[in-house]
């Protein structure tokens, strides 16, 4: 996933696009639609990857019904009919003779007060393949091939095939069947269309197709279609993906327990996972446990938050009661264990935070709200540090964040060559309200730690203070 495209959706009018890196930080200002696209992200990714209708009410995020949802005017309150985003992916998924970037697009239309898939558009990195997938009520109606040679569309997969099946979009494979050639033209009437008839739209540039040419899809367009649903299939069944689900943070996270009761745990955006996750490897006694206490323990030195994090158990044979206990010396040779709930309340609120970017089996999209909160200024630029660290491994994360201290930080660990990072490896998005609706606007990190391509706005809050703190 290396880019993002929003249409009509929320507070983004016009169509924006965003560069997305192996870490994106989102900046601006309260309102500006930061939240809104994170939710977006999660959205495309469990479509794409997990075979999932979309629920923009899933938490963190409650986002309300469809009008709610889809761009209405600030004056005149014009709700539009759909609204759409889509991604390019190029995650380099290898076939038989490479690999095939490609363009995922959904459309959102009404399916009783929430928001459904009614369109998705799978198009090959030249824009010379375009398969489309319409579907009405949850059944697939019609499947459209484009090709430079023409266009074909099959209009009876409607009683065969569910677009939409409990909640889960069929895999992409299995219309293969449906749609070989051999099978197709032997027992189905396929229809040609000129190229113009459905594909003028959008800016696709395709060659105009008569309508009395053959109806034979050639080998070679076949072999194409193919590749492409190899290309969907092999992404979206990745070992990797199925391990771990995509992970959303809640920007204010659970409060601190004395005594926790059990090891039993779900993830949830509050990070009530964390005391249990950590307890559970602490009662293996593995290696697991072993590189993450150490991993804590580096980044709590590191942060000033604490020198150690341990689970002290109150049955030997484990499963029964526990406590986090944390210690910080304070500049003594030895500090005091103590219970996480006696620490500062920025202990509790980052351990969560920690944890899911130290863990050894890293979920492959992390996105995180406002993690700096409750952190001092010199925490926050060492959460910069171990952000930038997680542009090393195979995950996204995408962070939303008020902190000068975090995003100075990453600029100057890139500057420094802290780490194998390079500035390549860092989207900084800055969104920006105006009266059309708000703006994303890509920036980039040079390799001397410099701000490139933003906004005259960008930034001028922190100037005009500046200015009158110098009395300027």
């Amino acid at each position: 996933m290396d880019e993002i495209r929003l249409k009509n959706y929320r507070c983004f009018k016009s169509e924006q696009r965003a560069r997305i890196a192996p870490l994106t930080i989102l900046v601006g200002e309260n309102s500006a639609g930061k939240s809104s696209f994170l939710a977006m992200i999660r959205a495309l990714w469990n479509l794409y990857h997990n075979h999932r209708v979309p629920n923009f009410n899933e938490e963190p995020f409650d986002f309300g019904t469809f009008d709610n949802i889809v761009f209405s005017g600030y004056e005149d309150k014009k709700f539009s009919k759909t609204f759409s985003a889509g991604f390019r992916i190029d995650d380099g998924t290898q076939i038989s003779d490479g690999h095939l970037p490609i363009w995922f697009d959904v459309e959102f239309g009404r399916r009783g007060t929430a928001p459904f898939p009614i369109k998705l558009d799978m198009k090959s990195k030249e824009k010379n393949l375009k398969l489309t997938l319409n579907s009405r009520d949850g059944n697939l109606a019609q499947v459209f091939i484009q090709t430079k040679r023409g266009s074909w569309k099959s209009e009876d997969l409607q009683d065969s095939i569910k677009l939409f099946e409990e909640n889960r979009l069929t895999n992409l494979r299995l219309i293969m069947p449906e749609l070989t050639p051999i099978s197709l033209l032997q027992s189905r009437e396929i229809s040609t269309t000129a190229a113009g008839d459905i594909w003028g739209k959008n800016g696709v540039d395709y060659t105009p197709v008569s309508k009395k040419s053959s109806t034979q899809i050639s080998d070679n367009d076949w072999h194409q279609v193919v590749k492409l649903l190899d290309v969907i299939y092999m992404s979206t069944s990745n070992y990797y993906l199925r391990k771990r689900p995509s992970y959303a943070s809640s920007p204010v996270r659970s409060k601190p327990i004395r005594i926790y009761q059990s090891k039993l745990f779900a993830w949830d955006p509050e990070g009530d996972f964390a005391p249990m996750y950590l307890a559970n490897l602490c009662e293996t006694g593995g290696n697991e446990w072993i590189k993450i206490r150490d991993k804590l323990k580096e980044f709590g030195s590191q942060s000033g938050l604490f020198d150690e994090i341990s689970i002290h158990s109150y049955e030997k044979h484990g499963g029964g009661p526990f406590q986090v206990e944390v210690r910080r010396s304070g500049g003594q040779p030895k500090g005091k264990n103590r219970n996480l709930i006696d620490m500062g309340y920025g202990v509790s609120q980052i351990l969560p935070v920690a944890t899911e970017l130290l863990r050894e089996d890293p979920t492959p999209l992390l996105l995180l709200q406002q993690p700096e909160v409750h952190l001092h200024p010199s925490a926050q630029a060492a959460l910069g540090t171990l952000l930038l660290q997680t542009a090393d491994r195979e995950q996204i994360v995408i962070v939303e964040s008020h902190s000068d201290h975090l995003l100075n930080r990453i600029r100057m660990d890139l500057r420094d060559r802290v780490g194998d990072s390079r500035p390549e490896d860092v989207s900084i998005l800055y969104f920006e309200d105006s009266d059309a609706g708000s703006m994303i606007y890509s920036l980039r990190i040079d390799e001397q730690g410099n701000m490139i391509d933003a906004p005259e706005s960008y930034g001028r809050f922190f100037m005009d203070e500046t200015k009158r703190s110098l009395n300027l």
